[in-house]
Parts: structure tokens; C-alpha cells; sequence
């Protein structure tokens, strides 16, 4: 009985050690890796009324913004983490370019309980918009066997300044579509394959109304919506031990 039973304990051991030891592997890469996304939308909202009959700011909009980004030599080295195979962060030099143009005026009828400093009908801050320097903050994932790309823009010189505003979030934030192969994971551990090539593309997709993140205080949204395009191209070379 003791021996069962410290057989058991062993090959509990054992499987114990066998999760742990697959996190400990590790897959480094040279990394050459491009992003493009650009995008185009519109947005008429409203924020609360103030006081009067319904008297509230109304704000109509439209832009349009470009983040890209290119990045070519790097080392990234894949591990488990969370149940996911994942690169170490990487930043690729890059540069996002956004313009706003905005209508904004009071609507409704005001009445004696309007307080007299109620903040004038001002456009949401474009200080920041145009083209702008900085990187993109990255890491590769794999979820289902496909490479996915998780970037956000930094700009530089100033970073906590607010960006320019993209309702859509494209110029922002990326990337948006995957590689269509489901077993970049596999080719990812198999040490035979020296290198892996991939491609993601969306072309004119819609972005719905209900999707846009509003700027300032809106609070409710009455029409918009836009559509982007993104594209991102990774070569992965295995650096052998």
C-alpha cells in the first residue's frame, strides 16, 4: 500500500512539474513587423440639458486619422503566460496624424433657472491634432492558433497631453484584424521552422454608431459612425541556440 501510494505521490509530482517547465520554454526571434490604419468618421451628440426647455450643447463632427509604424531587426522572445503564448513588448517607431473639424452651439430655450457662467459652445480640443511623432507600444499574442498584434500610440516630447480625438480609436490603438493561419502557435514552438511570414488585412470595414467613444461630456449619441482600414505585416526569423 505504501508503495501505491508513493507512486502515486511521484506521478503527481510529475505532472505537477510538466505545466510549470512548458511556461519555462522560451522562443526568441528576430522581429521585422509594419502597421497601417487609417480611418474616417462622423458624430452628432448631445450632452445633458442644463436647465430651461432641454437647453443642452449639441456637437456635430467629423475627421479622420492615420496611425503607421515600422519596425525591423528587434528581438522578441515568446513564452506561456496566462494560458496564452506571448512576445516580450517591443516599441516600433511610428507616427499618427488626425484632424477634427466640429460644430457646437447651445439648443433648447433657456429660462430664468440658467446659471450665468454655463461653459460656452466650444469644439472639443484640436491643439493636438496633425501629424504627430512617437511610437507604438506593441506585443504579439497567440489566442486559437492565430497571431494577434496589441499596439497603442505614444506620442513624443509630451505623452500625457490629450490626443487629438478619434471617436473610432483606429489611430489610436491597433491592430485590428489577424492573420487567417491557426497554427502559429505550433510553428512558434517547432524549432525545424526557421521562419514565419504573415499578413492582416481589413479593407473599408463599418464601424458602428454605438461603437464611437464620444469626446467631452457627451452623453448621448443621435447619429455617426465611420469606416477604417488597417493592414499589418510580420516576418519571423528563429534565432537558433
Amino acid at each position: 500500500m505504501r508503495r501505491l501510494l508513493a507512486g502515486v505521490g511521484a506521478l503527481a509530482a510529475l505532472v505537477a512539474v510538466v505545466p510549470s517547465a512548458q511556461a519555462a520554454r522560451s522562443y526568441s526571434f528576430k522581429l521585422n513587423i509594419s502597421v497601417l490604419q487609417s480611418t474616417g468618421w462622423t458624430a452628432h451628440f448631445r450632452e445633458d440639458a442644463q436647465c430651461g426647455e432641454d437647453y443642452h450643447r449639441d456637437y456635430q463632427g467629423g475627421g479622420a486619422g492615420t496611425l503607421r509604424g515600422s519596425l525591423k531587426g528587434a528581438r522578441v522572445t515568446f513564452r506561456m503566460r496566462g494560458g496564452l503564448l506571448q512576445s516580450t513588448g517591443f516599441n516600433i517607431p511610428g507616427s499618427r496624424r488626425a484632424s477634427n473639424e466640429w460644430t457646437v452651439q447651445w439648443l433648447g430655450t433657456p429660462d430664468g433657472s440658467c446659471r450665468p457662467d454655463l461653459p460656452p459652445a466650444e469644439a472639443p480640443d484640436t491643439a493636438d491634432c496633425g501629424l504627430r511623432k512617437g511610437k507604438l507600444g506593441s506585443q504579439l499574442f497567440v489566442a486559437g492558433g492565430r497571431l494577434s498584434l496589441l499596439t497603442a500610440f505614444e506620442r513624443a516630447g509630451h505623452p500625457s497631453t490629450p490626443l487629438c480625438s478619434d471617436p473610432t480609436a483606429v489611430s489610436v490603438t491597433g491592430s485590428k484584424p489577424a492573420p487567417r493561419r491557426r497554427d502559429v502557435d505550433d510553428l512558434i514552438k517547432n524549432k525545424r521552422v526557421r521562419s514565419i511570414e504573415l499578413t492582416a488585412s481589413l479593407k473599408d470595414k463599418a464601424i458602428p454608431a454605438k461603437s464611437l467613444n464620444l469626446p467631452t461630456g457627451g452623453t448621448t449619441l443621435l447619429s455617426g459612425g465611420g469606416n477604417f482600414d488597417a493592414q499589418w505585416h510580420v516576418k519571423l526569423t528563429r534565432i537558433m541556440r
